[in-house]
């Protein structure tokens, strides 16, 4: 029952930084940073639930053509959803930096005008071992490293 009052925390911050999204560029918005060009963070999400365990929103511009855009448009297309128009996608994700796993409890899909095409939420989504190169890798090192959670809190 504890992380409902942290779940609704997430989603009022998310629906401020919606005006704040869809322009990425060289110039991120006042507390978002690149991990890589195509995956952005908003650190002023990132939430610690317990020891080792960190919350956080990341954005995700998937390349047209990539495995993950074929991915995104498969689980719209089982949502009966339209994937012409998606533009980038953002996750509410855990990381549990003690076992290097991940779950991915929201998913969001949006336009690229920024209006949601389709969401998903899973309050007991499973943990999944974290793989290199992945959205995930990026993001436990970004907010696993000690030095910079700590700086976050």
């Amino acid at each position: 029952m504890k992380q409902r009052p942290v779940m609704i925390l997430m989603w009022l911050i998310l629906l401020l930084s919606l005006p704040l999204i869809p322009a990425f560029s060289a110039d991120l918005p006042d507390g978002w940073r690149a991990l890589r060009d195509d995956l952005h963070i908003n650190e002023k999400t990132v939430t610690r639930l317990d020891g080792a365990t960190v919350s956080a929103w990341l954005y995700l511009f998937p390349h047209r053509g990539s495995d993950v855009f074929q991915a995104a448009e498969q689980q719209l297309k089982g949502m009966r959803k339209n994937s012409s128009d998606l533009e980038y996608i953002g996750y509410l994700s855990e990381i549990d930096c003690r076992m290097s796993r991940y779950r991915s409890i929201t998913t969001i899909f949006f336009r690229d005008d920024s209006n949601i095409i389709a969401s998903r939420h899973r309050s007991r989504a499973d943990w999944r071992n974290i793989e290199d190169k992945s959205i995930y890798y990026d993001m436990y090192q970004s907010v696993c490293n000690e030095e910079k959670t700590a700086a976050m809190f």
